[in-house]
């Protein structure tokens, strides 16, 4: 396999789509472990969220496949957007803990400026949506910055597969900052937690 292979292969294994269900998995166990409750409830209602986020993207290469970019990016916004809405109505009623609010906050600090840029300029979704999480959850546990270099071979990898130009793919990047709003969430409650 030579590098570029790697890279074709490497932007399908983080894809956001999978790799944001993969990063709320400590989210949620760090809930249950602070919080008490129950680990299976939470892990079925990710589960359940997940796979309605993913029905409703993969409805946009059933209702709009020859659409620009941005209407793909729409879809999955939308996806996403209906997975926080479960996902925060399940953790607000059962009291499932603060740090699965403060991963949707930061969710939704991302994923409105990339909504609105999306249609204007094609920011990575997959740099931003890599950067993200890892953020939030280093924030949780200086232990997944182990993780970073996720996002950092991302942001190389956008414009090494044609997916965006190098600008597009550093946007991205920052983009995923924003993700810092559900820290400070979290450090407005005095919650914030490092193991």
């Amino acid at each position: 396999m030579d590098f570029m292979e790697f890279m074709y292969i490497y932007q399908d294994a983080f894809n956001p789509v999978y790799f944001l269900l993969l990063c709320s998995l400590p989210v949620l166990y760090y809930d249950w472990r602070n919080a008490g409750g129950s680990l299976g409830v939470r892990i079925l209602t990710v589960l359940f969220s997940w796979v309605t986020a993913f029905a409703i993207y993969k409805s946009y290469f059933i209702l709009a496949p020859n659409a620009p970019q941005c209407v793909e990016d729409f879809f999955a916004v939308a996806g996403l957007t209906m997975a926080i809405a479960i996902t925060a109505f399940i953790w607000r009623m059962k009291g499932y803990g603060r740090e699965m609010i403060g991963a949707i906050i930061a969710a939704i600090a991302v994923s409105i400026p990339y909504t609105l840029i999306s249609p204007f300029w094609n920011i990575s979704g997959h740099v931003a949506y890599t950067a993200g999480p890892v953020i939030y959850l280093t924030s949780l546990n200086r232990k997944f910055v182990a993780l970073l270099p996720i996002p950092l071979l991302m942001v190389v990898n956008r414009p090494l597969v044609h997916a965006h130009t190098w600008e597009q793919s550093i946007a991205g990047f920052f983009l995923g900052f924003l993700a810092l709003a559900g820290v400070l969430y979290l450090r407005g409650g005095r919650r914030c937690t490092t193991y």
